[in-house]
Parts: structure tokens; C-alpha cells; sequence
């Protein structure tokens, strides 16, 4: 057992109650490592409590992901957040910050800000639940089906079906071993469930593309006022989640989505194909992988700038 995963198990051997959070706005790789770890540790220590907080995804929960939890942050308690390594950016960050004992279990670029008081991140993976898995895994304790879909959902999210950057003979390695272990219909069980479109998607995605701007040099970008989103009936959020299907057009090599949000500031995906936006987006206060980043909480002249320096990265 590598010392990360030793060391993890021993707080959850010490704390009778843990509380497990993901990052704002969450992805399925956040919920699925978030539920993992609750289940994992629901079937081999029963007698713990163990709470996953944060608001609810608007397609996951309903179809495949439960609820989230309760709790009032009283009280001694263990705190895991997973998919992030900023209590600022954490879903119920301020419960999280009253935890006894902090971890933090992530795959993104780490800013060290000495928020946690154990840290388990690994870069080179394309998903947490990758990371989560291997953890599992290394410390050789029960695991079921339920763990494994959640798991394996996480990494055909990040990884977009083994599509993106980073997918790897390990990514494939592991995720077959979830196969194994879990013993599930990939194709029924998850991608049906997670994966599906339905038409209301369409349409956005109809509408998102009808106010794209694709420049000569590669670099698209499209920017949706509050009075956009309550035409297409979407969040800032959720109409940026559609960022994916931009990045799969062989002309554009950047992409860009900004979405207003209620204070007028606003939210911004990035995506690239093999040119690195990370460092951009940690300009303007975001931060997240190297072909694929957030910003949030920005002004129309910012939001200006850092579309300026987006471009300049395709000429």
C-alpha cells in the first residue's frame, strides 16, 4: 500500500464521522468519487457516518447519482474533498472548513495555499475517480458494484469516453478492472443513463452554435447574456456544459464559453484540443487542467482581456 493510500485509511479508521465534498458546480467525476467513497466506506465500516454534501447535479442526481446529505458541520468529523484543491471552489466549503482533520484527493494543477492537512494529488491522471480507484484498490478492502459504476462513470466523463488527453494504458487498465470487479453492463447501466442526450440538449447546443464566433486562426468563443440563458431555459453552468461538442470541430483549436450569471459576472469553460489554457485561466483566478479549465466570478472588460490572450495563444 503506497503511503498516500495508508495514510488516508488511517483517518478513516480514527474519525466516526466524515463528510465528503466535491467542487461547485459538479461533474460526474466529482459525484462519482464523491459517492464511491461513501459507499467504500459504508460496506467496510458500517458503524461510520458518512455525509456527501453539496447541491444537486440537475441530470445526475435525478438519473443515476443519490442525493446529497445533511449536516450541520457540528461536531469532530473528518473532511474529504475530492475534484478540488480550493476550499473556495469546494460545494459546502464552509461546512468542509470546520473539519477536524482535512484531505484533499484531486488531479488537477495544485495551488499550494496550505488549506488541508493532507494532500493526495496526481496531475498526470484524467480523473479523480481514476485516482479514487487506484486508492481503493491499493488498500485492499471490499468493493462492489455500485462502487465500481460510480467510478467507472467518472472516468468515461472526464476522459469523454477515453477520448481526451491523458487517456492511457493505465486509464484503460483501470477502468477494465472496474469492469471485472463490478461486473456491470457499461452500456446499459451507465452510458444510457449518463451519457444520453435528450432534445431540450439539442437545442441549446442548436442555439450555443448559432452564436459561435469562429475566428481564421482557430480560436472560437461564444458569450450568453442572462436574457439568452432564460431563452433556452439553462443556467450559467449548464449551457457552458455544452462546451464539449465545440471542441470536437476539427476547425476550431480553442473554444471559449461565457455565461452571465445573476450578479452580472461572469462564468467561463475553456476547452483546447493540444494548446495549453491552463495558464490563463489561473491569470484570471481559475485554474483546472491544461486543455481544460474554469473561470468564474468575472466582468465583462475581464472576460474582454482573456479572450484577447486566448486568441493570441492561436497565431
Amino acid at each position: 500500500m503506497n503511503k498516500y493510500s495508508k495514510h488516508i485509511l488511517k483517518k478513516i479508521k480514527e474519525y466516526e464521522t466524515i463528510v465528503v465534498v466535491r467542487h461547485q458546480n459538479s461533474d460526474m467525476d466529482a459525484l462519482g468519487a464523491q459517492f464511491a467513497i461513501k459507499e467504500w466506506i459504508n460496506i467496510n465500516f458500517p458503524s461510520k457516518k458518512v455525509y456527501c454534501l453539496g447541491v444537486e447535479h440537475q441530470k445526475y442526481t435525478r438519473e443515476f447519482i443519490p442525493k446529497s446529505d445533511e449536516f450541520d458541520g457540528e461536531g469532530k468529523f473528518l473532511g474529504i474533498c475530492v475534484d478540488v484543491n480550493q476550499i473556495s471552489r469546494i460545494d459546502a466549503g464552509d461546512i468542509f472548513s470546520k473539519a477536524d482533520y482535512k484531505i484533499c484527493i484531486d488531479h488537477h494543477q495544485y495551488i499550494e495555499i496550505n488549506e488541508f492537512d493532507f494532500v493526495y494529488i496526481n496531475k498526470s491522471l484524467i480523473a479523480c475517480c481514476q485516482l479514487i480507484a487506484h486508492m481503493l484498490f491499493d488498500m485492499k478492502k471490499k468493493m462492489n458494484k455500485t462502487i465500481c459504476k460510480y467510478l467507472y462513470a467518472g472516468i468515461c466523463s472526464d476522459s469523454g469516453n477515453f477520448y481526451y488527453p491523458k487517456t492511457d494504458s493505465a486509464t484503460l487498465k483501470v477502468a477494465s478492472k472496474l469492469l471485472d470487479v463490478g461486473n456491470f453492463d457499461p452500456y446499459n447501466e451507465i452510458h444510457m443513463l449518463v451519457g444520453m442526450k435528450d432534445y431540450k440538449d439539442l437545442e441549446i447546443t442548436s442555439f450555443l452554435f448559432s452564436k459561435l464566433v469562429l475566428e481564421e486562426n482557430g480560436f472560437a468563443y461564444f458569450v450568453n447574456s442572462l436574457e439568452d440563458l432564460a431563452k433556452i431555459g439553462v443556467s450559467a453552468s449548464g449551457a457552458n456544459e455544452h462546451i464539449s461538442e465545440f471542441n470536437k470541430v476539427e476547425e476550431i483549436k480553442i473554444v471559449l464559453a461565457a455565461s452571465e450569471c445573476d450578479d452580472h459576472t461572469y462564468r467561463c469553460s475553456l476547452r483546447s484540443k493540444n494548446i495549453s489554457i491552463v495558464e490563463i485561466a489561473q491569470k484570471y483566478g481559475g485554474g483546472g487542467h491544461q486543455f481544460a479549465s474554469g473561470v468564474k466570478g468575472i466582468n465583462k472588460e475581464t472576460l474582454e482581456k482573456m479572450r484577447s490572450d486566448l486568441s493570441n495563444l492561436t497565431k
